[in-house]
């Protein structure tokens, strides 16, 4: 498969604007089930003002990150075509490897301060130890 890409320009370029595309979608994609997440969180334990900020502020961080990965992924190159053609020698695009780096690493503190925000309000709800650890892994399992 890969000699066929290589052999091939027309292929190649095809090949990449695949991946150019999910590039794009990435954002689009994982950016709303964060949104969802937090939105319910503030249903199921909005009674706590500051862990309804809380998940306010990780809504905010999360479209920021959203559009920073978008508006990053649809510019990666200058013009937008050399994204995707196999004979660029990419000197107008941005270093994929640092912007993948930099957005993933966001992606993920962001995913371990989501997941980890309930943890603090289940554990002083009146349940059994057992029970209470049964929740929270049901959370972190239906988020994660």
């Amino acid at each position: 498969m890969l000699w066929v890409l290589q052999n091939h320009p027309t292929n190649m370029e095809l090949f990449l604007k695949y991946i150019y595309a999910v590039e794009v979608m990435y954002a689009w994609t994982i950016g709303p089930i964060k949104i969802s997440i937090c939105c319910l969180y503030i249903r199921i334990f909005g009674v706590s003002r500051w862990f309804k900020y809380y998940n306010f502020a990780m809504v905010g961080l999360t479209i920021l990150w959203g559009l920073a990965t978008l508006f990053g992924s649809i510019f990666q190159c200058i013009p937008v075509a050399e994204a995707w053609n196999p004979l660029s020698d990419r000197s107008m695009c941005v270093d994929l490897k640092y912007f993948l780096i930099g957005t993933n690493t966001v992606n993920v503190v962001l995913d371990f301060m989501i997941l980890t925000a309930p943890i603090r309000l289940i554990w002083k709800l009146q349940l059994t130890t057992r029970k209470k650890l049964l929740v929270l892994g049901a959370l972190i399992l239906g988020a994660g």
